[in-house]
Order: C-alpha cells, then structure tokens, then sequence
C-alpha cells in the first residue's frame, strides 16, 4: 500500500513539473504606446498632488445644494495656482500639502476639480488618467457615488489635484482639456501652454 502511496505522489509530482507555467512577458513599450494610438490617444502621466474636502468661497460657496456641478481649473502659473488656492478654504486634506509648493510652473502644469457637493464621506473625487488626442486633452475623473468611509451629516466639495508635465503636451497651440466625469463630458477649457 505504502508503494502504491509513493508510486502515485511521484506521477503527480512529476505531472507536475511538466506542466510549468511560462510568465507572460511585459508589453513593450512601443506595444504599450501602439495600443493608446488605437484607443484613440496617448496617455499623459500624471502626479497625483493633493486629494480631500474644499469649502469654496465666492459663488461657489453661494451655489445650490444640489448642483451636481463640477468646477475644474487649468492652471500653468504660480499666480494661478495661488488665485485657486485662496479660492478655498481646505477643510480636509490627503496627501501632503507641500507637494503644491513643490510644482514647479515652468515644467509642470495642475489639474484641479472640485465638485459641488457631496455628503463628507470617504475619497470620492479623483482624477485617473490625462490623454492626449491630437489638441484635445481628456481628463478622467471618477466620482464614486458610494465611497467608503463614515458619513458626515454636512456638505463640502470633493477635490483632486494632479499635476502634468508640460514637455508631454504641445506649446505654442490652443489645447482644450475636456473634464469628463464618470465618461460624461462636464467642463471644457481652452489654453495655450507657452
């Protein structure tokens, strides 16, 4: 009996070992590139910055409840991301809030959004991806209706803050940067990067 035990752990042991299994290899990067040219653009990296809960201030702050509005901001300045800056009062925050100091607007530029509003519960606003079709500049956002988290019994605005290379966008041409939420085009703009 024992031999017969020993006989069959060998056999599949040795099945075993046959049967390996072969590591698919990476994608080159030229296939990755290839595959974002049939998607119908290329994929721009970015850095995510800073992500939370904003109080905004002006009109905004002034804006009905259920607005279900979502305000995005190109912005290529040190000026610029000052104005959007005092524009709001940062109530909660993820991420550091020196990575903002540290963007340097002569390289990189800052794709910001807030929505207007949503109960204060979990991360619910973040941007994914930035791709480049041509002169148009897709910005992805998610906005996730149930997030994870405790519900807070007040609202705010969720934010998410990334910042963009500016050597992977062309200069010196009007680009439009279409804010799609959850695929849905919500907020466009036109700026020429110099």
């Amino acid at each position: 009996m024992r031999r017969v035990i020993l006989l069959l752990f060998l056999v599949l042991a040795g099945l075993a070992c046959a049967t390996r299994v072969t590591p698919t290899p990476a994608p080159s990067p030229a296939a990755t590139e290839a595959t974002a040219s049939e998607a119908g653009g290329k994929e721009v990296v970015n850095r995510f910055l800073l992500g939370g809960w904003v109080m905004p201030k002006g009109d905004d702050a002034r804006a009905d409840p259920f607005a279900e509005t979502l305000k995005a901001f190109v912005i290529t300045t040190e000026k610029e991301l000052r104005d959007f800056l005092d524009g709001i009062n940062l109530v909660r925050a993820r991420g550091n809030r020196e990575s903002l100091n540290g963007v340097a607007s002569n390289e990189e530029m800052v794709l910001a959004a807030y929505y207007l509003w949503r109960p204060v519960k979990g991360d619910p606003l973040s941007i994914e991806r930035v791709t480049l079709k041509e002169t148009d500049v897709e910005v992805g956002l998610e906005l996730l209706q149930d997030p994870q988290g405790r519900e807070s019994p007040y609202l705010m605005a969720p934010l998410s803050i990334v910042a963009v290379g500016k050597e992977n966008l062309p200069r010196g041409i009007p680009l439009r940067f279409v804010f799609l939420v959850n695929g849905e085009v919500t907020s466009t703009q036109t700026v020429t990067l110099k």
